[in-house]
């Protein structure tokens, strides 16, 4: 259940309710497989909902199935692999052949397609530990054989769909997500939920380690149990004030800035560090940022995604809950 205080850009709550649907149907196929010997289906689930969802998502000159990626000629030392989730260009691509019996639905079926027309592979992992983490790895590394084929907007990552906050293994998973930086065309992972608040999400990016860090903050914070508070000092300024560990982004839309809360944690190796963000947007935002690289789109630092983004409303103890005004100067009311 959403918040108190949470409202959001145009396509927020549907953002949010295509995220929990797809969360669903992995939540009732687990449930149904608590019985049985062999629990993979839940699993199946997840990519199937993940598929019908992009499908409808995405321009319909892009096509969403599970299958190979196949290499423009014959390549030796070159293994088929079957991947979760392939994003093509249907309206150019052949299907070389069809992998499919009566109980494998349309979505499910698996398709071979030539790397030339192939866009985006996801790899779909029912939860966030280093031995799936290092699987994805291992399985999207082999498409690095395959550079010269697949188009320059060619793109790839991990969806895993959940986090369990308490697993001692979180951090060397996360550690282990730096070893993703040789795999060509990788953009990152997704996290679709903690189950300590259903409601965020996390992107997961290899960036740059710094030699400033002094703390490791914890994995995941619930960004809920804290209020963003404005205060003020002498001189009559105001300044918005989040508490250790809580992050946030400020969009100008509508006369005010907007605040939105998150809570960012992680791994250092090296030069490189593992860097998992959390938030409530955090699933539009994969969505339309690979919606831009499919179609080829470069957004400047300054240009800010607004469609999906999710707001958090400001607590001043002084005038009640508001947002803050262009210069800063002057309180500007959001929701009372």
């Amino acid at each position: 259940m959403i918040s108190d205080g949470v409202y959001g850009f145009f396509g927020w709550r549907e953002f949010l309710s295509n995220r929990y649907e797809i969360l669903f149907e992995f939540d009732r196929s687990k449930f149904k497989n608590q019985s049985r010997p062999v629990r993979v289906s839940h699993g199946n689930a997840a990519e199937a909902a993940l598929r019908e969802w992009l499908n409808d998502f995405l321009p319909k000159r892009f096509a969403v199935t599970s299958g190979f990626v196949i290499p423009n000629r014959i390549e030796d030392d070159y293994k088929l692999y079957h991947y979760d989730i392939i994003i093509y260009d249907q309206l150019e691509s052949p299907v070389l052949w069809i992998d499919e019996d009566r109980d494998t639905s349309e979505s499910g079926a698996h398709r071979a397609i030539p790397a030339e027309y192939v866009y985006g592979i996801y790899e779909v992992k029912s939860t966030f530990t280093k031995k799936d983490v290092k699987a994805s790895i291992v399985k999207l590394s082999e498409l690095n054989k395959l550079i010269k084929y697949l188009p320059k907007r060619y793109s790839c990552g991990t969806i895993f769909m959940e986090f369990v906050s308490k697993n001692s293994e979180n951090r060397n998973a996360l550690r282990e997500m730096v070893s993703a930086n040789t795999i060509h065309g990788f953009t990152g992972s997704m996290v679709m939920r903690c189950k300590d608040n259903e409601n965020l999400s996390a992107l997961i990016e290899i960036v740059p380690s710094s030699s400033s860090i002094d703390e490791d903050p914890p994995l995941f914070l619930d960004i809920d149990a804290f209020d963003i508070e404005m205060t003020h000092n002498d001189e009559g300024g105001e300044m918005i004030k989040p508490p250790k560990f809580v992050g946030m982004k400020l969009l100008f839309w509508d006369g005010a800035f907007h605040v939105s809360k998150m809570h960012v944690s992680w791994a250092i190796v090296g030069p490189l560090a593992s860097e998992i963000c959390w938030s409530y947007d955090m699933f539009s935002k994969f969505a339309i940022e690979l919606l831009e690289r499919l179609q080829g789109e470069q957004r400047s630092q300054k240009d800010q995604i607004r469609v999906g983004q999710v707001f958090h409303e400001v607590v001043d103890r002084g005038y009640g809950k508001v947002g803050v005004d262009l210069n800063g100067e002057s309180l500007a009311r959001v929701r009372k």
